[in-house]
């Protein structure tokens, strides 16, 4: 009897020694927080994609690229807001006669941060 417990309780050991390994020490909280994070920034990326096809049908109709957001909205093309998955205002800034950058401030709101979300183009 006194076997058999001992080997159930190292069972039980290596069993959460093992789930240990697998979640890297994460509560399930942390990792459903943890894809949630991912999903957001995945989403924030079709957004900033949609965004540069927009501005690049904008280019392509002007033969320049619009000075802000606010003149692709007066043109039409951008007939949706230009947020991130956070519904923060996406930043656009223009970097040359053809190239442009779009950035989310992330998960913390802030520009300028190591979890900004940016596309140069």
């Amino acid at each position: 009897m006194r076997g058999f417990l001992v080997l159930l309780i190292f069972v039980a050991l290596l069993i959460f020694a093992l789930w240990m390994i697998r979640s890297q020490g994460k509560s399930r909280l942390e990792e459903d927080v943890s894809t949630g994070e991912r999903a957001m920034v995945e989403l924030t990326l079709v957004n900033l994609n949609t965004l540069e096809r927009v501005i690049e049908a904008f280019s392509g109709q002007e033969g320049r690229l619009p000075a802000t957001l606010d003149e692709l909205r007066k043109s039409r093309l951008l007939t949706a807001a230009a947020v991130d998955a956070w519904g923060r205002e996406i930043r656009y800034e223009v970097t040359g006669e053809t190239g442009f950058r779009l950035v989310s401030a992330g998960r913390d709101g802030v520009f300028g941060t190591a979890d900004d979300i940016i596309k140069n183009h």
